[in-house]
C-alpha cells in the first residue's frame, strides 16, 4: 500500500518543565487545531499546559467531504452518512491513521515510551483516535472519545477482534441530549467494543 502525503499541522503546547508524556488532541469535523485549542482554554478559564506532558492538536487536512455533497472541510476521513448502518470509507480512515501514526513514532524516536502516549478527541477526532490507536498501536496509554461514531463494520472492530483484544482502555463519554449522535447508537458502539475487548470507561452526561 502507498501511504498518503498529507502533512498535519499541529499546534502544540510544550511541557513547562521536563516532557515526560504527550496528549494528542482531534478536533471534530469542520473543526480546526486552533478553534479546538482556543475552546479547551476557555471552558478552564486558563491556558492548558501541564508540567510534564506536551500537547499536540493536529489540523485535519481540508478535503471534499461526501456527508457536506462535496464541499470542502476539514475532516479526518470521509462518510457517505451519519449513521451506524454505512460502509465505512476506509481508504480515507487508513490514510489518516498513517499520518497519525507518523506524528506518534515522532515523539517515540524524541524519547517518549508508547506507553506514556495518550491520544483523543471530540466527534470525529474520537473516531479517529480509536482507528488510530486500535489499528496498530497497542501499547499506548489510553484513548478517550467524546460523542464519537464508528460504523457497524469498522476497522476498530476488526483489529481489535483478530488480536485477541486490547489493552488499551478507552474513556468514552456523551451527552444524553445529543440529537445529532443519538445515545443509543453509543450504547451500541460501547456493546461491541466491549464484546471485542476493549476496557471501556462509559460515563454519559446531562
Amino acid at each position: 500500500m502507498v501511504k498518503s502525503n498529507i502533512m498535519l499541522n499541529c499546534i502544540v503546547v510544550p511541557a513547562t518543565k521536563k516532557h515526560l508524556a504527550t496528549v494528542f488532541f482531534l478536533h471534530g469535523s469542520g473543526g480546526t487545531a486552533q478553534g479546538l485549542k482556543l475552546n479547551i482554554d476557555v471552558l478552564c478559564g486558563r491556558k492548558v499546559e501541564f508540567e510534564n506532558i506536551k500537547i499536540v492538536y493536529p489540523c485535519a487536512p481540508i478535503r471534499p467531504y461526501l456527508l457536506y455533497n462535496g464541499e470542502l472541510s476539514t475532516v479526518w476521513f470521509d462518510r457517505i452518512d451519519l449513521s451506524l448502518h454505512v460502509p465505512e470509507h476506509k481508504q480515507s480512515v487508513i490514510e489518516m491513521c498513517d499520518q497519525l501514526e507518523n506524528l506518534i513514532d515522532a515523539e517515540v524516536k524524541n524519547g517518549i515510551d508508547i506507553s506514556r502516549i495518550i491520544i483523543g478527541g471530540i466527534s470525529m477526532g474520537g473516531a479517529m483516535s480509536m482507528y488510530t490507536a486500535y489499528r496498530h498501536n497497542a501499547q499506548l496509554a489510553g484513548v478517550f472519545a467524546l460523542s464519537s461514531l464508528i460504523n457497524n463494520d469498522s476497522l476498530v472492530y476488526d483489529s481489535v477482534r483478530s488480536r485477541g483484544g486490547s489493552s488499551v482502555p478507552l474513556l468514552f463519554c456523551h451527552g444524553s441530549e445529543d440529537y445529532i449522535i443519538k445515545l443509543e447508537w453509543i450504547e451500541q458502539i460501547i456493546s461491541k467494543l466491549r464484546d471485542v475487548g476493549v476496557s471501556v470507561e462509559f460515563n454519559v452526561f446531562k
